[in-house]
């Protein structure tokens, strides 16, 4: 996990020596990937009206969520049923037992809103369908950052690397063929789709958090930072304001998560290779060729290419096929 973490950061070092980007969304900042009426059903409960966002009662805020700016129209919400409260992932009885009224968006700070979601996941998940991501605040395009993590919150449940990488790219806007396989595109598509694994790498440190290797304050300061980076996206600040947040960001997370040893491709057999479209530029436009790799190695991610960029010169017939070969993953044609 960390290994592919660590591929994440050198990709966005990368994509940010030649474009800025827009947004996305995650859990610790506002939002959360599973579908709120899949967690409600599955722990019991009904999933059921509410008269307005504000009006959604959970163990943590047994009355109106204070602060809450969720606009005055009817929204889904999970109903425990008499006696019973929502706790953000089951139905328990609602005794003096449970959480005072805890809202994490009471605090201040961005800091400490987001240390608030790490140590207090219940209110987080109970809070995540009716609260704004907090990259998307006070943005002139809140609307478009609230709509992409709309449309892309799926691809974060898909296990293979591959088939993510397909799901952030359409959802992006990037036009693909059967292949995988594609070429230049607006800006705007291609700033989304690096944005999108900015959250992939923040769902990461979240994992870390929750699995231990992190703790709650290393993981806080990281999201954080990647929040904070968003953030300028949004705003439109030039690279010589954001290049430096990234690096920053690199040197904390190494030492938060230790050096990594490098990762053994090497292959036994055949079943242990695979055939990928390997990216690269040409000039302003973004092509690929197929390549052979070990399935365990992380997907290629996020080329940006602008004008100036030399086009390589690939010699031989194109790959077909992959095998191992000298416990290599090559080439295999017939």
């Amino acid at each position: 996990m960390k290994n592919r973490a660590n591929v994440l950061l050198i990709i966005l070092l990368f994509a940010f020596s030649s474009l800025s980007f827009v947004l996305a969304a995650g859990s610790s900042t506002g939002n959360s990937q599973n579908s709120p009426q899949d967690i409600c059903e599955s722990a019991g409960g009904t999933w059921s009206w509410s008269p307005d966002g504000c009006s959604v009662k959970t163990c943590a805020n047994p009355t109106r969520l204070p602060g809450c700016t969720a606009p005055a129209v009817p929204v889904r919400s999970c109903d425990c049923g008499e006696n019973k409260c929502w706790n953000g992932a089951s139905c328990e009885l609602a005794t003096a037992n449970n959480p005072s009224q805890v809202s994490c968006e009471t605090p201040n700070t961005l800091r400490e809103r987001i240390k608030c979601r790490f140590q207090n996941k219940a209110v987080a998940r109970a809070e995540s369908s009716i609260v704004i991501e907090e990259a998307c605040r006070g943005q002139a395009r809140a609307e478009e950052c609230k709509q992409l993590y709309r449309q892309s919150k799926e691809c974060y449940e898909i296990e293979s690397a591959r088939e993510k990488k397909r799901c952030f790219l359409e959802k992006s806007g990037v036009n693909i063929n059967a292949g995988g396989t594609f070429r230049a595109a607006p800006d705007d598509t291609k700033r989304n789709y690096v944005v999108l694994l900015l959250y992939e790498l923040q769902e990461r440190i979240e994992e870390m958090e929750e699995t231990g290797t992190l703790t709650s304050d290393e993981a806080t300061d990281l999201v954080t930072q990647i929040v904070e980076i968003k953030k300028l996206i949004l705003e439109g600040k030039p690279r010589s304001e954001i290049v430096p947040k990234i690096q920053q960001f690199k040197q904390d997370y190494r030492t938060a998560t230790g050096a990594q040893q490098p990762t053994d491709y090497s292959c036994s057999s055949n079943s242990d290779c695979e055939l990928r479209v390997f990216n690269y530029c040409c000039g302003a436009a973004l092509e690929g060729i197929n390549r052979c790799y070990n399935k365990n190695e992380p997907e290629q991610q996020a080329l940006i290419c602008t004008s100036g960029n030399p086009c390589p010169g690939f010699q031989g017939p194109p790959i077909t096929s992959c095998g191992c070969v000298n416990s290599v993953c090559a080439g295999v044609n017939n």
